[in-house]
């Protein structure tokens, strides 16, 4: 017979398997590397927080351990793929999208190097 928890482990899997599909349509869809960054840090970090509940249900003493893997996760991924994408940016070899005409970035950028 299968119980409630177990409909809740499979409802919480299901949902990060649906999250990183959206994520693999994401980065599939959009037409540059800046603009597939942000599907590929954003679904990915909601389906691991929602693979961690899941294994935290059904193992309640590893609790601890998923959590701090959880924090982790959330600190390090946005700041690794912003780090990424400031580095394709500055080195100039990754090109936007034509359709990215606004670039706030590269006025700053000329501001530096007239100061400098």
């Amino acid at each position: 017979m299968i119980t409630e928890s177990e409909y809740i482990k499979v409802g919480l899997l299901i949902s990060g398997s649906m999250f990183f599909l959206l994520n693999a349509i994401g980065v599939l869809r959009f037409p540059d590397y800046y603009t597939r960054t942000h599907p590929a840090t954003k679904a990915p970090a909601v389906s691991q927080i929602l693979f961690a509940l899941a294994v935290m249900y059904a193992y309640p003493a590893w609790a601890p351990f998923i959590l701090i893997i959880m924090v982790m996760y959330l600190l390090t991924d946005p700041t690794a793929t912003h780090e990424l994408s400031r580095a394709a940016y500055h080195s100039g070899e990754v090109p936007m999208h034509l359709q990215d005409a606004h670039d706030d970035l590269r006025k700053h950028a000329q501001k530096e190097e007239k100061a400098a």
